[in-house]
């Protein structure tokens, strides 16, 4: 753009200046520029795609059997019909009154368009309405105010729902995915409840929370459930070989599950409480995933690392190409060596005589950097230890560890006394 007339740097900060463009006059100023931001700013508000009576739109759709419901398929979606099952959706969705131009509800706003929930956030009507949808599909739905905000109507927000306000939903069906129910056994009766057949399909159906609840990091919330599946299934009855079988099976894959989620909450010991359990109905040696969780918790439980190493072993031959049994495999021979270093050096501590013993101890000091501890045992033996001898300058925690370690050699014991008011360790030959 060419200026006819020149403008000077101070007379355009000191005041609006006007330009002529193509004959036109624009006033431009800050305050015009904010307001042209604000105004070129506008809130995405769907239009209804039908402004006449809904009697008349019905006349164009199909019922929904069971529900007061029409329904006009726009786009046709592909894969099975959602259906009655309890699922997490993904959708893009309006609602609109009846004759009423835009929409009081919908997910495209703040610039998004599709909106994810679970099946029982949605009003009545909304959800049977999209129980009929397939993926990927685009329909419109007139819904009846029974399932919506009933005779009386209701208040969302600032918005007065007029009593017996039938809706219609424009919607696509982006995705769903089932979620289960965790309390699903809750609706058998006792007599059910001793029936495999009845309890198994309740049980998948609380799988699929536990698969949802895991999926979303909720590990401590799968654990329950996971209990409750076992213990419903073990006190169920079976008919037969096959269902016993079944059974088992199922068994097996939560008891799985389980384990994975107690190691998730470092909850180790309930973790190998629970390896122990499935040992009793299960070959664990031909699972690699029970493997690699039992020996993670062995790992944080025991102090021997050896047993560890063992199932990781067995499920190394198991499946070579595994990525999880190779990288915790490498992670517990760090945990082992570690731990052995720590023990050498705290031994090497521990059994440091009082200065006027020492000449007599001499033997007592080891290398801890190359020493094994059960080569330090071993030098322990041939130690004439006569009278006990003081552990002097060492924490609580250091004694309690020192204390376990000996557990181990059933030639010395450590014990206490209190003298001049102070309570005194001391290390003792006892064989």
């Amino acid at each position: 753009m060419e200026l006819k007339d020149p403008i000077s740097l101070s007379e355009l900060l000191a005041k609006p200046i006007t330009f002529t463009v193509e004959g036109s006059s624009i006033d431009r100023n800050d305050e015009d520029l904010i307001n042209d931001d604000i105004d070129d700013y506008e809130p995405v508000v769907q239009k209804t795609p039908w402004l006449y009576s809904f009697d008349e739109l019905k006349q164009t759709m199909q019922k929904i059997p069971k529900h007061e419901i029409y329904k006009r398929t726009i786009t046709e979606g592909t894969g099975e019909m959602m259906g009655q099952r309890k699922c997490s959706i993904k959708w893009s969705y309006s609602v609109f009154f009846e004759k009423a131009e835009h929409s009081y509800d919908s997910s495209f706003v703040a610039g998004a368009s599709v909106k994810s929930c679970m099946f029982d956030e949605l009003l009545t009507g909304l959800w049977f309405a999209v129980e009929t949808m397939r993926k990927g599909e685009e329909s419109h739905f007139v819904i009846d105010y029974r399932l919506m905000y009933g005779e009386l109507g209701h208040m969302i927000g600032e918005i007065k729902v007029k009593p017996k306000a039938d809706v219609l939903l424009v919607a696509k069906l982006v995705d769903f995915r089932e979620v289960g129910c965790e309390n699903a056994c809750d609706t058998l009766t006792d007599d059910e409840l001793r029936q495999f057949c009845m309890v198994k399909e309740k049980a998948m159906e609380m799988l699929k929370k536990v698969k949802d609840l895991r999926r979303k990091g909720f590990y401590s919330r799968a654990i329950p459930v996971n209990m409750e599946i076992i213990q419903r299934l073990k006190f169920s009855n079976t008919k037969n070989d096959n269902e016993t079988k079944e059974c088992n099976r199922l068994l097996v894959d939560v008891y799985e599950k389980l384990i994975d989620c107690c190691n998730k909450t470092e909850d180790y010991k309930k973790a190998v409480k629970m390896v122990n359990e499935l040992s009793q109905i299960s070959n664990i040696k031909k699972n690699v995933g029970v493997l690699v969780n039992a020996a993670i918790a062995h790992s944080k439980t025991d102090d021997d690392f050896r047993w560890s190493i063992q199932l990781l072993r067995i499920a190394q031959a198991l499946d070579p190409k595994d990525d999880r049994v190779s990288r915790t495999l490498a992670d517990i021979h760090k945990e082992q060596d570690k731990y052995k270093n720590d023990t050498k050096t705290f031994l090497q501590r521990a059994f440091q005589s009082k200065p006027q013993q020492q000449a007599n101890q001499s033997s007592l000091k080891v290398n801890a950097e190359c020493i094994e501890l059960s080569e330090i045992q071993k030098q322990f033996g041939k130690l004439d230890i006569g009278s006990n001898t003081e552990l002097i300058g060492y924490t609580t925690e250091e004694l309690k560890k020192l204390q376990e370690d000996v557990k181990h050699d059933p030639k010395y014991e450590i014990q206490y006394n209190c003298a001049d008011g102070k309570l005194k360790h001391f290390i003792k030959r006892i064989a």
